[in-house]
């Protein structure tokens, strides 16, 4: 039986994004920097002026002929899960926005514009999400909309979002879809990697540690669910669904039952490493009922391809171990909190005895 919990960072994507976008983007910015400040400086009330001293201004705006920077206020607006089986994500969303706007709006705003923030409750549902960014952008007269946390949200917003001519920040969002389905979608933006790129990481653990073993899918039934099966199916060779079967849930709508059936099927069809493609509260919820089913404890292994903080703390360190995963890292954190050391060691975001997890460490020995 497999005894080992361990959650696998998306390192080397991160690392070396980063590392790119310091090297060649960051670092010739900052040479510009100061000879901005001062042309910034007497035109931040004045359009006509601020064009003839930063093109790239005049070039913004013709790219993107709705954005307006007159005015007094910005308005932006957020689609959010507030209830349905993302809330927890969601929350986390709300929470980071308005600190967001509280940073910017003390700095003086920007070009001299105060933030306001308009929020709409997305419910996780793609047609909801559509109509929401529709009347944040006509009604409300948002000059950019973001949110997310499923992918059909961030997809179905930021197609509405385009036909307005404004811009769509998908703030969580992993399918491959969000960005790569429809070619020139210069209008959408995404924060967090995407199902292949993940996929690909964890395979190389998979296929080391569970080659030739049999493997069976539980899927949300939408794009990042299916997206992300799909990616994992290639990189960890178990596309043949023959032997390595699956079954979908409902989404946004499944319950205990429906996570229920799908393990009873999983464990007929006896399986030996369990891959959950669920997110949010859906992923606690199956995962707390293998675990009192006793059949993660019969699996060698059970993959959840995405995590969160809030996943984690949803489930609880118990039903959390010997799960593996992927989430996102940034390189800046040791050097951010100046760790003594970084060890697989979940247990202490939890403080419970769990083997082999990741926490990090300050200088005063406090996990950060």
């Amino acid at each position: 039986m497999f005894k080992k919990s361990l959650i696998l960072c998306v390192v080397f994507f991160c690392v070396g994004l980063n590392l790119y976008l310091y090297y060649y983007q960051l670092r010739p910015c900052e040479k510009n920097l100061e000879s901005y400040k001062g042309e910034l400086g007497t035109c931040k009330n004045d359009l006509d002026e601020c064009l003839k001293h930063k093109p790239d201004l005049k070039k913004l705006t013709n790219f993107y002929p709705n954005i307006e920077l007159q005015g007094d206020v910005m308005r932006i607006g957020l689609n959010y899960p507030e209830t349905g089986p993302y809330s927890v994500q969601g929350l986390a969303q709300l929470r980071a926005a308005r600190m967001a706007v509280d940073e910017i709006n003390a700095q003086g705003g920007i070009s001299g514009r105060k933030i306001e923030l308009v929020i709409r409750d997305s419910k996780s549902k793609g047609n909801l999400a559509k109509t929401n960014v529709e009347e944040l952008i006509d009604n409300e007269k948002c000059e950019m909309i973001f949110g997310g946390s499923a992918s059909s949200v961030a997809i179905a917003g930021g197609k509405a979002a385009k036909s307005r001519g404004k811009l769509y920040f998908g703030t969580l969002t992993y399918s491959n879809e969000t960005t790569g389905k429809e070619k020139h979608h210069e209008y959408m933006f995404r924060e967090c990697y995407n199902a292949w790129m993940g996929a690909n990481v964890l395979s190389n653990y998979l296929k080391e540690n569970f080659f030739d073993r049999t493997y069976f899918y539980i899927t949300a039934d939408y794009t990042w669910g299916k997206t992300t099966e799909q990616s994992i199916r290639e990189f960890s060779n178990t596309l043949k669904t023959t032997r390595h079967k699956g079954i979908l849930t409902p989404f946004p709508t499944a319950t205990e039952e429906d996570f229920k059936k799908a393990l009873e099927k999983a464990e007929e069809e006896n399986a030996e490493v369990l891959v959950l493609v669920l997110f949010g509260k859906d992923m606690s919820k199956a995962l707390s009922l293998a675990t009192e089913m006793g059949l993660k404890e019969r699996m060698e292994a059970v993959i959840v391809p995405n995590l969160t903080l809030g996943m984690a703390q949803s489930a609880g360190p118990r039903v959390m171990e010997d799960v593996i995963g992927a989430l996102p890292w940034c390189w800046q954190i040791p050097y951010k909190y100046n760790p003594i050391c970084i060890r697989l060691r979940v247990s202490l975001i939890f403080e419970n005895p769990v083997r082999r997890g990741f926490a990090v460490w300050d200088s005063q020995g406090a996990v950060v």
